[in-house]
C-alpha cells in the first residue's frame, strides 16, 4: 500500500514550514560566499519547495473533503433505503385497508359478505332459531304421524289429493 503525504492525517504546518524557508534564506543572504546567481537559484528552491508543500497540503485537504462527501453520500443513500423500504411498507398497509374497505362497499351494495370477511362474520353471535324459522299459519285439520307408523306402498289415500307426480313411498 503506497501512502502519500497529502494521506497522512495530520496536515503540514504551512505557517511553520514557511518560517523555517525563511529562516534559512536569511542565513544564506548573509553568507558571504554565496553569489547573487547562486542565491537566485537557492530562493527559487526554497519557493518550489514551498509551492510543492501547498500542493500537497490542497491535494490532502481535497482528499479529505472527498472522503467526507463519500461518507455523507452513503449516509443519505441508506437512509433514503430505510424510508423507501418503510415507505413500501406503508404502500402495502394502504393497500390492504383499501381493498378491505372496497371490499365492505361492495357487501354494502350486494348485500353479501366476502370470503375474507368470513372470519369476522363467523365471529358474530348466530341468529336466534326462531328467527330462521319461518311462521306457519296453524292448520286445524293437520295432523302428526308418529314416527313408528308407515303407510303401506299400495295404500293412495295421502296420494290422491297431490297433483305433483310425486307417487307412494315417503321421501
Amino acid at each position: 500500500m503506497c501512502l502519500f503525504v497529502f494521506q497522512s492525517k495530520e496536515g503540514i504546518d504551512l505557517l511553520e514550514r514557511t518560517h523555517e524557508i525563511s529562516e534559512k534564506i536569511k542565513a544564506k543572504w548573509i553568507s558571504p560566499d554565496m553569489s547573487v546567481e547562486e542565491l537566485e537559484q537557492y530562493v527559487n528552491q526554497q519557493f518550489d519547495e514551498l509551492h510543492r508543500l501547498v500542493r500537497l497540503e490542497e491535494w490532502r485537504v481535497l482528499h479529505l473533503v472527498d472522503l467526507k462527501e463519500a461518507f455523507l453520500t452513503a449516509q443519505a443513500a441508506e437512509k433514503i433505503t430505510e424510508i423507501s423500504v418503510h415507505t413500501e411498507k406503508l404502500q402495502e398497509e394502504m393497500d390492504s385497508i383499501t381493498q378491505q374497505l372496497s371490499e365492505l362497499d361492495q357487501v354494502e351494495q350486494d348485500g353479501v359478505a366476502p370470503m375474507s370477511l368470513s372470519p369476522l362474520l363467523a365471529a358474530r353471535l348466530p341468529r336466534p332459531p326462531e328467527a330462521l324459522v319461518e311462521p306457519m299459519p296453524l292448520n286445524p285439520d293437520l295432523r302428526l304421524r308418529a314416527a313408528n307408523q308407515r303407510r303401506a306402498p299400495e295404500d293412495p289415500s295421502g296420494d290422491e289429493d297431490r297433483e305433483d307426480a310425486y307417487i307412494g313411498h315417503a321421501p
